[in-house]
């Protein structure tokens, strides 16, 4: 999400644009690194805050925590 990261950046040389779609099987938003030591944990703080605001479904995911679909 670009509340997060930065979607400028490209990890791959040929990726030319920034892929905005989804492959469409959840129908809300995962913020990862909620309440972790990892650098962008400060940054979930402020997505959950505009999620809730604008009323986009999410969930959170602690480092290491999984969603299972079955």
């Amino acid at each position: 999400m670009e509340l997060v990261d930065d979607p400028n950046v490209k990890p791959y040389d040929s990726q030319k644009e920034t892929i905005w779609d989804g492959v469409g099987i959840l129908d809300y938003t995962i913020l990862p690194h909620y309440k972790s030591d990892h650098p962008e944990s400060g940054k979930v703080d402020e997505a959950i805050e505009y999620m809730t605001k604008n009323k986009i479904p999410f969930k959170t995911l602690r480092d290491g925590e999984v969603i299972i679909i079955e």
